[in-house]
């Protein structure tokens, strides 16, 4: 309809009269299209978060429209963000609430509807993937970790850690963890939680089991015992907690002094000392000093 010439932008206008005869160029001021063309507004979003995956939008994010009578289909939203219209051709709220599953930076549009020319409210919204942590530098991410009594276990986490408190033990009783390093050490037999922030405060958790030390007796469930010995030529039979490791469970330090085999029978072979060491399956170990 030439009529409603003023429903086009300007630039348009100037790019469709000069296609046409310049005596038509009246158009631009028909009133065929009066009572029609709308000046919807919106407002800049209320923020442009950024936030961790599988965390809900908190606050949510408002736009402020007038005239509009709702909005269509959104796009550029993360899956689990929606957005919602609520309000009236006089005053609307666009309120975009939800929890992100994926992590990206997305810029979004909105188009409102009962505008002309077309209008859409936009924004962005960063959403951080969550850490790992791992063993090694750069290695599989892990839920569960063990240490033993008395032992220490390096974690890694992966980004840039959090300047302050990186690593937190939820139960130093059980295990701590130096803050900035991720050194765990183990203090108590139990179960602890390890936590690891980020610089952009998304977290992950780790389940520490704290193992408890072996001890060695000269009988089966006997009082635990530091030191022992035996004669040259003379076997002593030794006796670990737990279950002993399946190899090398048994270790001498000095097999020229005394030898021991992986069920914890000790035979002394010369004058002197050595230390002897059990290992559980657990990876925990105990040493006692054997005198010969």
């Amino acid at each position: 309809d030439d009529a409603c010439m003023n429903m086009f932008s300007q630039d348009q206008k100037t790019r469709m009269i000069a296609a046409i005869n310049t005596s038509r160029s009246g158009l631009l001021t028909s009133n065929g299209c009066q009572g029609i063309v709308y000046s919807c507004t919106v407002t800049a979003a209320s923020s442009s978060p950024a936030l961790c995956i599988n965390t809900p939008l908190t606050p949510n994010i408002t736009h402020t429209t007038t005239v509009a009578t709702g909005i269509g289909v959104a796009t550029g939203l993360p899956s689990g963000v929606s957005a919602l219209f609520t309000g009236t051709a006089t005053s609307g709220t666009i309120t975009i609430s939800g929890t992100p599953t994926v992590s990206g930076v997305f810029n979004y549009s909105i188009p409102l509807t009962g505008c002309t020319p077309q209008l859409f409210a936009t924004g962005n919204i960063t959403v951080n993937p969550l850490p790992t942590v791992s063993l090694t530098s750069g290695g599989a991410s892990i839920t569960t970790a063990s240490v033993c009594v008395g032992s220490t276990l390096q974690l890694y986490g992966t980004a840039t850690a959090a300047t302050t408190n990186a690593w937190i033990s939820a139960n130093p009783a059980k295990a701590t963890i130096n803050v900035s390093t991720g050194l765990a050490t183990g203090v108590g037999a139990g179960t602890g939680v390890i936590t690891y922030t980020n610089s952009n405060g998304c977290t992950k958790k780790v389940t520490l089991t704290v193992n408890p030390q072996p001890t060695i007796s000269l009988t089966s469930g006997g009082t635990s015992i530091t030191t022992a010995s035996v004669c040259v030529g003379s076997t002593l039979q030794l006796y670990g907690t737990a279950t002993a490791a399946t190899s090398n469970a048994w270790t001498s330090s000095a097999t020229a002094v005394a030898t021991i085999n992986n069920t914890g029978l000790v035979t002394g072979v010369s004058v002197g000392t050595t230390t002897i060491t059990y290992k559980n399956s657990n990876g925990c170990t105990v040493t006692t000093i054997l005198s010969v």
